[in-house]
């Protein structure tokens, strides 16, 4: 079969990645669909070495190493100068790819002839060790592309696989320093064949810091050029589209930029500094566009010290969630256990209360309700099942009989001196305890 597919890999000083990249797609042995070329943009690692040792296996292998640094822009544009079949894909070095995701593709494009492009599914995950499967015989087309949803994502070179015949007539534009893909995506748009989206997990991203040419990450001050070109480049892409789009769509668009690039290079990069610089062009079109929420968010990056509020909103984002989703998750075990403690005490009453008084009746509803309530938490919120079950039912004893001596104290307290109502001293005490418990199950009980 006549290969149709040119797969150009983008590098630098990442052969170690390449290598990888590369033996991924040998085990694929689908190279009579495809052609790979590497275009190396004069590194100074064993990339010449690690492309010696893999030609004699893989065929269809070409590499050419460029005399100088030509910069991603310029590499990227001379993967559609050497393209010689009928669809290209572009690829960077530090994405892989699926198991079975090459034949998918094949099998794809062979049922699918009629597109201007295609965009693929991304996995992200920052696990070396990942490896994604694919189904070949998922060729059906999930959808059309969607210019709300996946327009964000076009600055991830290895999504997409052009349609060569429908590309190689246009000239780029200079606006695109940064994302030159840009290009092509705005007058791929204006076509009438349809854009397809593949939503099989085709490539794996890792989550890490972005590097600059030179393989090293971003400094403070190139992430803030990087930023404004990003952003720039993307609003103008938006811009020459704008025609084709409703109002509410570019709407939100913008606020979905500002949330993806400018946060984002903001939490990757970690930049020190007290303000971000940004440029005029855009500033009057995201302020224009952006909801009031956003508009907050970018007052507060322009014009307060960066150190406060990247702490609380952007580097410290994931772990916030984090932390809210977990006492989301105490609150609704916690409010479980209450219900099942209320239930069981009814039954108990009935089966013990006339008969052994009290005193014993109180002694079986703590025991069932503090065992009970350790085993919720144990095994369905901290998880701690390999650890010493018996020390730890223990803690939760001492945990709980301070959070009852504390419920006693402050319902004195509020009622007797403060002179608060009935209602909101007991709403207040099970506040204050439920946090107590929180605490003391977290920092104590089950401390790993």
């Amino acid at each position: 079969m006549k290969c149709k597919v040119t797969i150009c890999i983008l590098t630098f000083n990442r052969s170690k990645k390449l290598h990888k990249l590369l033996n991924s797609i040998y085990l694929e042995n689908e190279n009579k669909f495809y052609k790979i070329i590497v275009l190396d943009n004069f590194s100074s690692d064993n990339t010449t070495d690690i492309i010696d040792k893999l030609k004699p296996k893989i065929k269809n292998l070409e590499y050419i190493k460029h005399k100088k640094n030509i910069g991603f822009r310029e590499n990227y544009l001379y993967a559609f100068s050497i393209c010689k079949t009928n669809y290209l894909w572009i690829f960077s070095d530090d994405d892989e790819i699926s198991r079975g995701a090459l034949k998918l593709i094949k099998n794809f494009i062979l049922n699918n002839k009629n597109f201007s492009a295609i965009s693929l599914g991304t996995a992200y995950s920052s696990k070396d060790n990942l490896i994604l499967k694919t189904n070949p015989k998922n060729i059906k087309n999930n959808r059309l592309f969607n210019v709300q949803i996946d327009f964000p994502q076009m600055g991830e070179i290895s999504k997409n696989i052009f349609n060569f015949k429908e590309i190689k007539t246009f000239k780029v534009s200079n606006n695109y320093r940064c994302f030159p893909q840009l290009f092509f995506f705005q007058n791929l748009l204006k076509l009438k064949l349809p854009w397809l989206y593949l939503k099989e997990k085709i490539i794996l991203r890792k989550k890490n810091i972005s590097t600059n040419d030179s393989g090293n990450p971003y400094t403070p001050n190139e992430t803030k050029i990087r930023l404004d070109r990003e952003v720039e480049e993307y609003i103008f892409c938006l811009n020459n589209i704008k025609k084709i789009l409703y109002s509410r769509d570019y709407k939100i668009l913008i606020n979905v930029l500002f949330k993806k690039n400018l946060r984002s290079w903001l939490v990757e990069s970690k930049i020190n500094g007290n303000k971000i610089l940004i440029n005029n062009y855009y500033f009057k079109i995201l302020w224009k566009n952006l909801y009031i929420y956003n508009k907050l968010v970018f007052i507060l990056i322009k014009y307060f010290p960066l150190f406060f509020f990247k702490k609380i909103v952007f580097l410290k984002r994931e772990k916030i969630q984090k932390n809210f989703d977990f006492k989301i998750k105490f609150l609704l075990i916690g409010i479980f256990n209450t219900i099942v403690n209320y239930s069981f005490s009814i039954i108990t009453y009935y089966l013990f209360y006339q008969n052994f008084g009290f005193i014993f009746y109180n002694i079986v509803n703590i025991l069932f309700g503090v065992t009970f309530s350790f085993s919720m938490f144990k095994f369905f919120l901290f998880k701690t099942s390999k650890y010493d079950f018996l020390k730890e039912y223990l803690k939760s004893y001492l945990v709980y009989g301070f959070k009852i001596l504390m419920g006693f104290c402050l319902l004195f307290l509020f009622l007797e001196f403060l002179k608060f109502n009935i209602f909101i001293s007991q709403a207040l005490v099970i506040i204050i305890t439920t946090l107590f418990t929180y605490k003391g199950h977290k920092n104590y009980t089950f401390k790993k």
